[in-house]
């Protein structure tokens, strides 16, 4: 859930900026977005530096590039670290299901049906993933409820002129809105620099950030070494100003599917660290700075 959460309220924030001339969707590849190609760019990175083996870390989203690298360049790489990361994207649980790998699965079984309708097999196919669909889409439903019901009443504020007319003052504004630390080169990465120095045209056009999420997979934990940096229970990063009542009852849900994230992880990978960090933000690595450089520390100097 709160992979998306972020970008979705820069872009609504920064909704009222104008275009600018000589930037549009044109410009940006239609696909290439999918979780083993930016597994393929970064493992690309890592070839063109000459770095041999390195311990690569990941947050929110990148779980599914540090899993794809990591299923795909097992003997290159000498670990993975997931900064709230390990979630259904990187970790697939078969028993729960996730919904956009299980709408892309769905999707694909679709399209050959095509071929053969009456494919008796294939029909089979169909029906269990309209099934494995159903399960995880009432996951995603449920979570987006809670969070819909705690968040109901008056609409978020827009950013003023003051708050738009530069990165510090618009990470602050974004900040306020989730209730926590946001890192400002994100928001660097998400909006171009406007003539003034203010919040620009968002960089990507919404498809990219569509075709992202089409192109998660139904991972496997990595057989390599494993580190997984949790911030369980998490600081809330719903909107200020929501109900206090049902914004717990919501933190509690996300709670109890950070654990079962947890243990998919442990059961498919029995030797993988966890290193839960009560109270911490999804930025974990800003909330908690210490304890997470100490953990990824350890963990560096106890592989082979």
């Amino acid at each position: 859930m709160h992979r998306s959460r972020l970008s979705r309220v820069a872009r609504d924030g920064a909704s009222q900026q104008p275009a600018r001339r000589g930037f549009g969707a044109s410009s940006v590849p239609k696909n290439g977005y999918d979780a083993d190609r930016l597994a393929d760019d970064v493992m690309a990175v890592v070839k063109a530096l000459d770095i041999d083996r390195p311990i690569l870390a990941g947050h929110s989203i990148a779980g599914e590039e540090l899993s794809a690298a990591g299923t795909h360049y097992q003997g290159k790489i000498a670990g993975l670290i997931y900064l709230d990361a390990a979630h259904e994207y990187a970790i697939y649980d078969q028993n729960r299901g996730a919904y956009h790998p299980d709408l892309s699965h769905l999707s694909a079984q679709i399209s050959r049906m095509h071929n053969d309708p009456t494919d008796k097999s294939q029909m089979t196919k169909l029906l269990n993933e309209v099934s494995v669909l159903q399960r995880s889409l009432g996951s995603e439903l449920a979570g987006i409820a809670a969070d819909d019901a705690s968040t109901t009443g008056a609409p978020p504020p827009e950013p003023t002129p003051k708050e738009l007319a530069s990165f510090p003052a618009f990470r602050c504004f974004v900040s306020a809105q989730l209730g926590g630390v946001i890192p400002e080169d994100e928001i660097r990465q998400t909006f171009a620099t406007s003539a003034t120095g203010g919040i620009g045209k968002q960089k990507a056009p919404a498809f990219v950030y569509n075709a992202i999420l089409e192109g998660e997979e139904r991972f496997h934990a990595p057989d390599v070494p494993i580190l997984d940096i949790v911030p369980v229970p998490r600081t809330s990063d719903l909107p200020v100003g929501s109900d206090e009542a049902k914004r717990q009852a919501a933190d509690a849900l996300h709670t109890r599917m950070q654990e079962q994230e947890i243990a998919t992880l442990q059961r498919q990978q029995p030797s993988a660290k966890i290193v839960r960090i009560p109270h911490g933000h999804h930025f974990v690595f800003l909330s908690n700075p210490a304890e997470v450089v100490s953990a990824m520390t350890r963990f560096g100097e106890q592989l082979p």
